[in-house]
């Protein structure tokens, strides 16, 4: 899911946390700011991401991506899954049996800032398309500098 939502984003470093924050409960958008183990935007879509997954709404905002097309435009290059209403409705109905399941996920973790992103191949982050994969390395060397 996580890596659905990033798809097409403009700027992928910020991660969906920008978008989703836009049509959350207020409270738990404080609550979500006000995590001391996850401190980056990316950390804080995931925060969401799980939060919404131990509420049981994860398909209520998946059919808030669909009721607010003019704020995903301002996060999405027109290509992305979210962008593509036969796309995200399909996606919506492979959600809509995860609201039964009791998640018990914990929102405020460190790894959740571990970014899983595609850097170019010269190691910049770009808005461009033209991704290549993380290498093994750099994705420990995160994760050993966040402990």
């Amino acid at each position: 899911m996580d890596h659905a939502l990033l798809h097409g984003l403009k700027h992928v470093t910020k991660g969906y946390w920008v978008v989703v924050k836009e049509f959350t409960r207020r409270e738990s958008v404080i609550h979500l700011q006000r995590l001391t183990d996850v401190t980056t935007y990316q950390g804080r879509g995931r925060s969401w991401l799980y939060l919404a997954l131990n509420e049981g709404l994860l398909e209520s905002y998946m059919r808030c991506f669909r009721d607010n097309m003019k704020i995903v435009r301002r996060f999405y290059v027109k290509d992305a899954l979210v962008m593509d209403m036969e796309r995200l409705g399909i996606l919506t109905i492979l959600v809509s049996g995860l609201d039964c399941v009791a998640f018990k996920l914990d929102i405020d973790v460190a790894y959740l800032d571990v970014s899983c992103h595609l850097t170019l191949k010269d190691g910049k982050d770009s808005d461009s398309d033209k991704w290549s994969l993380n290498s093994i390395t750099s994705t420990i060397s995160e994760v050993i500098n966040i402990y």
